[in-house]
């Protein structure tokens, strides 16, 4: 799942320019399959890691319940 989420952020958005050498240099991670128990080979350069794993994180914490399990009423009586 998160290989087709690299493909499709990959190839949708235009290549930025890197701030230095060290993120322009690609970089080669094996992602899991949905489904499959082989892997899927991406690579990308450094700062696209970066884009990419920053907004799966706004994501999730925008996916996230906010979950109130604070209890009605006074605490602590007996």
């Amino acid at each position: 799942m998160l290989a087709s989420l690299a493909l499709v952020l990959a190839l949708n958005q235009p290549a930025a320019v890197p701030a230095s050498a060290a993120d322009a240099q690609v970089v080669c991670e094996n992602l899991p399959r949905s489904g499959s128990r082989l892997t899927t080979r991406v690579c990308l350069a450094r700062a696209d890691w970066a884009a990419l794993k920053t907004q799966a994180e706004e994501r999730r914490a925008h996916n996230r319940p906010v979950i109130d399990n604070r209890r009605p009423g006074p605490v602590g009586r007996g």
